[in-house]
């Protein structure tokens, strides 16, 4: 994580032009990089297991037509983590020499420290065996999400080379099966979904190197908040805040996030999935999107990710 501060830092030094800060991070990087300690992994992972049963997932769905893949991202949670609460899981992650090495500590946007072990000094050993459980449940999610975004990949290229999936296809079953009775939100959803297999020839007729996906991610980010606000509207969930000198605001998305009512609206794989991929601690691309807070967001995994957070919200209207 200092290793990656430190990169970030250096580059944001150059654009502001301050060659002494460049310097001095320089020199801290140095050191880390001579003093790096990678704990006890000693054998490389081989993805190769993983590749093949992709290959075998995908070579079943040669035969789905347009409804049936769209149906299936819609309901199949097959490589969306799960969150397994329970202290024989976190035993077994304190046990797993890989995973039991990631760092502990996290960090905000702004690459400020945002969970000390000092935190724990005043819980019960309840308390603290409920808090690991947690903080185990963000790693082995963070972690396992690495697996989804490469079956994404595989997958998407995949729908789209055999023509299982395309722009006209993909709108005429999601306006058949999905937004009956919303044709106009839906005229809100095309230009996205246009874009998004607009860049995806790109990406494939490059070689993967010059399609960012920019247009879809910034355009897709902000509709999918619409779509959440609209499935609240729809469940009667209260998305306005009453102050006490009479005002009214309307509440933000980490605020409808932590609503009892939308927890228990949407299933807990699509909960989990959602806040991961739109609000902090997650990858919070909604915020990154809206206000540039990271322009290292555009790029095709991400693309991926939000473009089946769609496909998980639409079964709710």
């Amino acid at each position: 994580m200092k290793f990656t501060f430190c990169r970030y830092s250096i580059n944001y030094y150059k654009k502001s032009k301050n060659y002494s800060k460049v310097e001095k991070l320089l020199s801290k990087l140095e050191y880390i990089q001579e003093n790096m300690n990678f704990g006890e992994i000693r054998v490389p992972i081989d993805l190769m297991p993983f590749y093949c049963y992709v290959e075998i997932l995908l070579s079943e769905k040669i035969l789905f037509n347009n409804t049936e893949m769209v149906k299936d991202l819609v309901e199949n949670y097959q490589f969306i983590p799960k969150f397994n609460k329970t202290e024989e899981a976190y035993n077994n992650y304190q046990n797993s020499t890989f995973l039991s090495s990631v760092s502990k500590e996290y960090f905000d946007s702004n690459y400020n420290v945002r969970k000390h072990n000092d935190s724990l000094r005043d819980l019960t050993n309840e308390e603290k065996l409920k808090n690991n459980i947690m903080n185990f449940n963000e790693d082995y999610y963070n972690f396992s999400l690495n697996f989804t975004k490469l079956y994404l990949h595989e997958l998407f290229i995949f729908v789209y080379e055999n023509k299982i999936l395309s722009y006209d296809s993909l709108c005429h079953v999601l306006l058949k099966d999905y937004f009956k009775g919303y044709e106009k939100l839906f005229n809100y959803f095309q230009p996205s979904i246009y874009s998004y297999f607009n860049q995806l020839n790109l990406y494939l007729l490059t070689s993967y190197k010059f399609s960012k996906f920019i247009l879809f991610i910034d355009s897709m980010v902000s509709k999918l908040e619409l779509l959440i606000r609209v499935i609240c509207k729809n469940n009667s969930i209260i998305l306005i805040n009453v102050h006490d000198d009479g005002r009214s605001s309307v509440i933000s998305l980490e605020s409808i996030f932590k609503k009892d009512e939308f927890k228990d609206l949407i299933s807990e794989e699509d909960y989990n999935f959602l806040k991961y991929v739109l609000i902090e601690p997650g990858l919070n691309l909604r915020n990154k999107s809206f206000h540039a807070l990271d322009l290292n967001i555009y790029n095709f995994q991400n693309a991926n990710l939000i473009l089946l957070s769609f496909f998980k919200l639409i079964k709710y209207l």
